[in-house]
């Protein structure tokens, strides 16, 4: 391991550097912001009013092993950044300045072994080291194919001949070619933009395809089915959840009442007095009939509402009207038992007076 990784950034668990506590945010396997209880990954991270990232972090995993560290400055990246693989085996070593990969990077294989390592310099990178699983050097190869995925379908895709890139540089999104860029004897010629079938001395491949897929979908803070400003009372923005009513978990038939949160609606009361309000469709034999209908909606661990009956109602009259409104409920977070989202049934009346045309 070199000097410049040992002396890395000290990472504080508790008080970021700026004195500002540390945040948890949780991340599911598609790094969407979820729930605790449905979380693979979660960063610990100084998050800002305007959801900007601010100062050291850390990415772990279920099994509580770190995979990321790194700092932000201004919601830019900066500094020295480590990814490592699930078991916590270094993967890449990085420097970025204002977001942008710069310096020396070190990839490597799970076996710890040195893959590769490039210099990135403005908006090239340079093979200083490129070896095969066994660590045996592959630079002085002649017309040896090197392609960095970045994701399913996307990367790029070339030749070096004794480490100097030659030929077209292939850039490839989803599975096609976006265009290439032209090299001799590791100098940039000119860029084939494949859209619109021209040569120009345009850049295609960026260095910002060096840094993490995950990375990029985490900063986006995307956020997965249920969250609300109940999970992250310090995000602004997210929708807020409130109660319809207590209801009851589901689990192996059996009925469970003692829940540590109910199943909550997207918007509360509020919200879902709106949706009676602006959806209701009388028809011409409602009017004159009022009255309260009670309708029994079950709550799957997703919250997803996916199926209803009505227990018991004041005017049969109202029925079908209140049945369908109440199928426009959708939006529901899941009842939680011991930190886990469970299957939940809940009550909820719909009050429907249509007075005399």
């Amino acid at each position: 391991m070199t000097n410049r990784v040992i002396s890395l950034l000290v990472f504080f668990f508790a008080i970021s550097s700026n004195g500002q506590e540390l945040q948890n945010l949780y991340f599911d396997k598609a790094w969407q912001l979820c729930a605790a209880e449905n979380a693979s990954y979660t960063r610990k991270i100084v998050v800002k009013e305007n959801l900007h990232f601010e100062g050291n972090f850390t990415d772990t995993n279920k099994e509580g092993i770190v995979i990321t560290e790194g700092n932000y400055s201004n919601n830019k990246k900066n500094g020295n950044f480590i990814y490592r693989y699930e078991n916590g085996k270094e993967h890449i070593l990085g420097t970025y300045q204002d977001d942008m990969p710069t310096g020396i990077w070190e990839f490597y294989f799970p076996s710890g072994v040195l893959k590769y390592k490039i210099e990135l310099i403005d908006k090239e990178f340079i093979f200083l080291e490129l070896n095969d699983k066994k660590g045996k050097s592959q630079l002085n190869k002649p017309f040896l194919t090197w392609e960095y995925p970045y994701s399913n379908g996307t990367g790029i895709k070339g030749k070096l001949n004794l480490g100097q890139k030659n030929g077209k540089w292939y850039l490839i999104e989803n599975g096609k070619t976006i265009g290439y860029q032209i090299y001799k004897n590791g100098k940039f010629k000119k860029t084939f933009e494949t859209l619109v079938k021209t040569f120009t001395k345009n850049r295609l491949i960026s260095n910002r395809i060096f840094t993490p897929l995950y990375l990029t979908y985490s900063e986006l803070l995307n956020t997965s089915h249920g969250i609300s400003q109940l999970d992250y009372p310090f995000l602004k923005g997210l929708p807020s959840y409130g109660s319809l009513g207590d209801g009851v978990g589901l689990k192996d038939g059996e009925i469970l009442m003692n829940l540590d949160s109910p199943p909550l609606f997207l918007g509360g009361k509020d919200r879902f007095k709106q949706i009676v309000r602006e959806n209701i469709r009388p028809t011409q034999e409602m009017y004159g009939h009022s009255g309260k209908v009670f309708i029994e909606l079950y709550i799957n661990k997703d919250g997803d509402a996916y199926q209803l009956r009505k227990l018991r109602s004041d005017d049969e009259v109202l029925d079908a009207e209140a049945i369908r409104l109440a199928k426009l409920m959708v939006e529901w977070k899941p009842a939680i038992l011991n930190g886990q989202a469970i299957e939940s049934k809940i009550t909820i009346p719909i009050a429907l007076n249509f007075k005399q045309k």
